[in-house]
């Protein structure tokens, strides 16, 4: 989205609860079903306030599309009456959506004093249907990581993620080998050190012979890598 406008508006409340008036633009380039072939430009209004936004999608351009449509414009990139819900193309990008949106709502519900990053993750960029197999689109729910990161001091950064396969769960040894870890320390406002453990891609993926093909078949890695960051 690129933002045309944002306001937001404080009324000296000690709750510090703004009144919000923003707008972006989401151009979806030249959609199949589009009239005439042509860009579809969608707006995003988001009114109400900090605590309870508000969200409405409009044509900015103000072709006669429902809200139906202008979601669906936006998700998989053509409109809902010419989705095809048996396509596991479709299937597949509206289950990423729903595990990004349960993400976000869990992340939401849990306290900061807890955690401060709480996310769910799937691999749809990582794996490829194996012919006669099972669709990607249950591959895709078994592989959803969950990820979760604390911030331990000023300078240090702990995080760590583990799969929902069941495979993973059946042993300590297979819930090890599935665990990733990554700590991040900060030397100075440009420079920062990070040491991780990634899991192997048959433990990353919850592969199992004949399932679930990959496009690279990696061991667990240990790294370390320095990171600098510039500011403009």
């Amino acid at each position: 989205f690129d933002v045309e406008q944002g306001t937001l508006r404080f009324f000296g409340t000690p709750d510090l609860d703004p009144a919000l008036d923003i707008t972006a633009i989401n151009t979806v380039r030249r959609p199949r079903q589009s009239l005439n072939g042509q860009d579809i430009r969608i707006r995003a209004t988001i009114g109400g306030t900090l605590s309870a936004p508000s969200l409405a999608l409009s044509s900015a351009d103000n072709l006669p599309l429902s809200q139906s449509d202008l979601l669906s414009y936006l998700i998989t990139g053509e409109p809902a009456f010419a989705l095809d819900y048996t396509n596991s193309q479709y299937i597949n990008q509206l289950a990423n959506v729903a595990v990004r949106s349960a993400g976000n709502i869990i992340s939401s519900a849990i306290p900061r004093s807890v955690f401060d990053v709480v996310e769910l993750q799937t691999p749809a960029q990582l794996t490829q249907q194996a012919p006669g197999t099972a669709d990607t689109f249950y591959s895709n729910l078994l592989n959803t990581r969950a990820l979760v990161g604390k911030q331990l001091s000023n300078s240090l950064f702990l995080n760590f993620s583990t799969g929902f396969c069941a495979e993973n769960f059946r042993s300590a040894s297979s819930f090890q080998r599935n665990l990733g870890l990554r700590l991040e320390y900060r030397l100075s406002q440009s420079y920062s050190a990070q040491l991780g453990v990634e899991p192997g891609t048959t433990d990353l993926l919850c592969s199992r012979p004949g399932s679930l093909q990959t496009i690279q078949q990696t061991p667990p890695q240990l790294g370390i890598d320095f990171l600098r960051s510039w500011r403009f």
